[in-house]
């Protein structure tokens, strides 16, 4: 791709400067200065951030899988167990064939 323009919002230069003005992006080694690919050194342009790096990359034919941010985790609500409660009987004494008369 050839005679691609940047306003400064999507390419820095090695140095870490925002770069403004005419690129083209090589099959192999990304964007770079310049409106045209030439035979002498010339600097490879970084991309600001991942929206850049995934449009280039798709310039030069790389299709990387757009990563959704992880959706929030939700807790399942836990049922509290059921526990069967049976009421506890006092022991009674038995009464005695001798009853104690008042």
């Amino acid at each position: 791709m050839e005679n691609l323009f940047t306003d400064g919002s999507e390419l820095k230069l090695p140095n870490g400067r925002r770069y403004r003005g005419y690129y083209h992006v090589h099959p192999t080694r990304g964007a770079m200065v310049g409106a045209k690919h030439v035979n002498r050194q010339h600097p490879v342009l970084q991309p600001i951030n991942k929206l850049v790096k995934q449009k280039l990359e798709k310039m030069q034919g790389i299709d990387t899988p757009v990563v959704p941010p992880p959706s929030p985790v939700v807790p399942t609500p836990v049922k509290p167990q059921q526990t069967t409660t049976r009421p506890t009987a006092t022991p009674v004494k038995p009464i005695s064939s001798q009853a104690v008369r008042y």
